[in-house]
């Protein structure tokens, strides 16, 4: 089987880039160049005008607050 490419989701306002993957969601800080895998289950993410990022894993809400 053939690995699909991640699929970019948004910047946060602390300029993080968010990817959604099959293998769940990751983020990259473009200015260090560090990955992280934020979780293993495919989810949309979304930030509120109080820079709350919110997800749904697995029928769950949940709330990531991030420092900007």
């Amino acid at each position: 089987s053939r690995w699909m490419p991640p699929t970019i989701l948004m910047e946060s306002a602390d300029e993080m880039l968010w990817f959604y993957h099959e293998n769940g969601l990751f983020k990259l800080d473009p200015h260090k160049g560090k990955w992280c895998w934020f979780t293993t289950y495919p989810s949309n993410i979304v930030e509120d005008p109080m820079h709350n990022l919110w997800i749904l894993v697995d029928g769950k809400l949940y709330k990531y607050s991030i420092d900007k």
